[in-house]
């Protein structure tokens, strides 16, 4: 495998107006246990969100009522009023925008990020479809998540 670095994407944490109407905002980590977070149900993912709490960073465990294996589901069931959702910004922005979704603690994952690569077989022998694909996306992934 080969991997080539896109960009770096913000974590956040995210809410649909609606369920912080009903269940409030959180005012800081600690309130955290009294909200449904949203999880991801990757192998690599914990069960747990790293935060920033008076300038050190803390395992948080985090419990909700539903996870999901990709930032696109776990986003829309923000958007739907579910959850808390720690995602990418990249998955949160246009939400952001139109108002759907509220970030909340944002001092919490201050720092947060995670990289994001392209991955593909062939080392020195990449397939001409796969670096022309390469060759055209590349740029466009690395602005999009340059934000």
């Amino acid at each position: 495998m080969t991997a080539i670095r896109l960009g770096s994407a913000k974590r956040m944490i995210v809410a649909a107006p609606s369920y912080l109407a009903e269940r409030g905002t959180p005012a800081g980590i600690d309130d955290l246990a009294d909200h449904a977070c949203l999880g991801f149900n990757f192998r690599r993912a914990n069960a747990v969100w790293p935060l920033r709490d008076s300038g050190r960073i803390v395992d948080r465990i985090v419990e909700g009522p539903l996870i999901a294996n990709n930032g696109e589901t776990v986003r829309r069931m923000a958007v739907a009023g579910l959850g808390l959702a720690r995602i990418g910004e990249f998955h949160a922005r246009d939400d952001l925008r139109a108002g759907r979704l509220i970030e909340v603690l944002p001092a919490a994952t201050e720092g947060d990020t995670e990289d994001v690569h392209a991955l593909f077989l062939g080392g020195e022998r990449v397939p001409n479809r796969v670096r022309a694909f390469l060759d055209f996306v590349t740029p466009q992934l690395r602005a999009f998540l340059a934000g």
